[in-house]
């Protein structure tokens, strides 16, 4: 009982931190002056993502109102704030909207409002100061868990109409599509003859940690030494010689960094020697480690799935047919829902996505995903070759030299036993 209340007291004296993003220098002083004489202290901003509790977005400058949405679900423990010329509602009270100019008294409501809530939820799951870690943990349990779970479905191969339909089997838990969204996000099919529906499905990966980390691989290749990114203002160091990229942070945090957008970015920096990731565990605000380590293909075929969110790059062609140069090496690549099906499809013949959707018959994100994935390694892209027009995928005609073992499985799923099943992983 003792400690429950003072564990209320610590929290009721902790500033609530406050990340603001898309104001200039001069509105950032206002924010701290406001916060200092008409909020008592009581909030406190930071520029560490990962410690914030709430934070202030201008919408108009710097995000897309339907990514404010992703962002909760990335971050349900976290309030938000969205300012904005147009006026625009809310029932969650941790997503509030503001119109411009900003009525302090309205203001001030929501911001003691989200904390009062998130301090509640914080005394309830019984958190310590070091909330932020423990989230990470938290959440990275919840991904081992949901790759467990991803492993075990099924697909089933209807050839009825000489179609790979990656139907869901009978087996397939309820939960498919949820666990499949934190790869390829739940975007709709859109009509790609239309450029305006076209713009929501397509993305910016320079705007991205995807594009960030991209940069510091081509730094690496290019000095032949290890190179430290801030991207941010989380630290990543990149050595082709080991193929790895190490960073202080986790594989949850990582994931939460592909869900903003990148404004500024440093040049990645050549390191000399030996390097012990001293300034990256100070931007992690953690204590000396060990770096966690990762596979360079591996987290950037991931980095890709959670930045892209089922979309394709902006610049990809949509009009122009899809190759895949290599079969994506699944013992290490994360396979997600109908990857190996997407894959055996452009393996034998390139195709336009869209087509490739149709041919599947599953929804476009799951294509774009892929596609954006397999893109960030250098294993996809868009052809301009006449011979890509001449045949048709059912002519049998095999427009790639493919190994052995990808032409035999794509007629394993080509099978006319329905009964069959192919495994995702």
């Amino acid at each position: 009982m003792l400690l429950s209340w003072k564990w209320s007291l610590l929290m009721k004296s902790r500033p609530t931190k406050v990340r603001l993003k898309g104001f200039d220098s001069r509105s950032l002083q206002a924010f701290e002056l406001f916060f200092m004489e008409e909020c008592n202290k009581d909030f406190e901003v930071t520029d560490l993502t990962l410690e914030s509790d709430i934070s202030i977005i201008d919408i108009d400058v710097c995000i897309i109102h339907h990514e404010i949405e992703e962002m909760r679900e990335q971050n349900p423990d976290q309030g938000i704030i969205a300012i904005s010329l147009l006026p625009r509602s809310s029932k969650d009270e941790l997503l509030r909207y503001l119109r411009k100019p900003i009525v302090v008294s309205e203001f001030k409501s929501y911001l003691y409002r989200m904390r009062e809530l998130i301090q509640a939820a914080k005394e309830n799951s019984g958190f310590d100061n070091n909330i932020d870690v423990i989230r990470v943990a938290h959440e990275s349990n919840e991904d081992q868990k949901a790759t467990t779970k991803l492993s075990k479905l099924t697909v089933a191969v209807d050839n009825s109409q000489h179609k790979e339909k990656a139907e869901l089997s009978e087996d397939t838990p309820r939960n498919f599509h949820l666990e499949a969204a934190k790869y390829v996000g739940k975007n709709s099919d859109v009509d790609l003859h239309s450029a305006q529906a076209f713009m929501k499905v397509v993305y910016n990966p320079e705007h991205k940690l995807q594009g960030a980390l991209e940069l510091a691989i081509q730094h690496a290749k290019k000095y032949a030494k290890p190179v430290e990114l801030t991207c941010l203002n989380v630290g990543f160091i990149v050595d082709i010689s080991k193929n790895a990229i190490y960073a202080a942070v986790g594989e949850s945090a990582i994931k939460s960094l592909c869900t903003m957008n990148v404004e500024r970015l440093e040049a990645p920096r050549k390191l000399e020697g030996d390097y012990s990731g001293q300034r990256l565990f100070a931007m992690a605000r953690q204590p000396m480690g060990e770096l966690k380590r990762w596979n360079i293909s591996a987290l950037m075929w991931k980095v890709a799935l959670w930045c892209s969110k089922g979309k394709i790059p902006r610049e990809t062609d949509i009009n122009l047919p899809v190759f895949l140069a290599n079969w994506p090496n699944f013992s290490r690549l994360v396979c997600f829902p109908y990857a190996m099906n997407i894959a055996a499809v452009l393996i034998k013949k390139p195709m336009r996505l869209s087509e490739v959707a149709r041919h599947l018959n599953i929804p476009q994100r799951y294509v774009f995903g892929f596609y954006s994935a397999a893109h960030s390694l250098g294993l996809a892209n868009t052809s301009k070759r006449k011979s890509d027009y001449l045949f048709d995928v059912d002519s049998g005609y095999q427009a790639v030299e493919n190994s052995e073992f990808a032409v035999a499985l794509f007629k394993f799923l080509r099978t006319n036993d329905g009964s069959r099943r192919q495994k995702l992983a």
